[in-house]
């Protein structure tokens, strides 16, 4: 991919209007694209799940599947997905588990190693095991604004950035950019812009 400059969201969960608020809120602009790291949907049954995944077919926004998305996938046709037409299952068939953004960055919902919740220091430690030659990898899944980051004497430091996060070569970075899907309104919808020429993160609020 030629951009480098990323919007990161994740775990839309089928709140379109949301999603909407987002992509309003950082139109295209050359050189960037919009990457969701999955949850597109909830489970397929809300009436805004079909509206969501149409976004991934536009081309301008790219994209990987996370466990909502392949449980509906699995029970489309058994009461799952009922909102969600062939076409429809055919984009979210398509998306990826895991999207490479650079040659060094690398996107999926789970982490690298696409087991459960990245958390602790010692779930990071083996994602970071996992990565390979990997600088940075996005992740969602656990609804959490987060870095991870391990340095090059192997330590790892858990980061809860306000906003702007200045990432260094040496080290290697876990990035979860929070969820924009979220209902409650006492939850904070997160997510988070990446350029990889300026090495910088930036992480908003919803």
């Amino acid at each position: 991919m030629k951009a480098h400059k990323f919007v990161i969201f994740s775990d839309v969960q089928g709140n379109f209007p949301q999603l909407c608020r987002l992509l309003q809120k950082e139109p295209l602009g050359e050189g960037t694209l919009h990457v969701g790291l999955g949850d597109i949907v909830q489970y397929g049954n809300t009436g805004y799940d079909a509206l969501c995944v149409r976004q991934f077919a536009m081309g301008s926004v790219v994209g990987v599947r996370g466990n909502h998305d392949d449980t509906t996938l699995l029970g489309w046709g058994q009461g799952l997905g009922t909102s969600l037409t062939e076409e429809d299952i055919l984009i979210l068939k398509a998306l990826p588990i895991t999207l490479n953004l650079e040659t060094n960055i690398a996107a999926s919902h789970k982490g690298p190693t696409n087991q459960e919740y990245v958390r602790t220091l010692d779930h990071a430690k083996k994602e970071f095991n996992a990565m390979g030659s990997h600088w940075i990898y996005f992740f969602g899944h656990t609804h959490d604004r987060v870095i991870f980051e391990q340095r090059p004497s192997g330590t790892i430091l858990k980061h809860f950035p306000d906003e702007h996060f200045a990432l260094y070569t040496q080290s290697r970075y876990l990035i979860n950019p929070g969820a924009i899907g979220l209902y409650g309104a006492e939850e904070r919808r997160s997510y988070a812009t990446f350029d990889s020429k300026k090495r910088k993160v930036i992480f908003h609020d919803l």
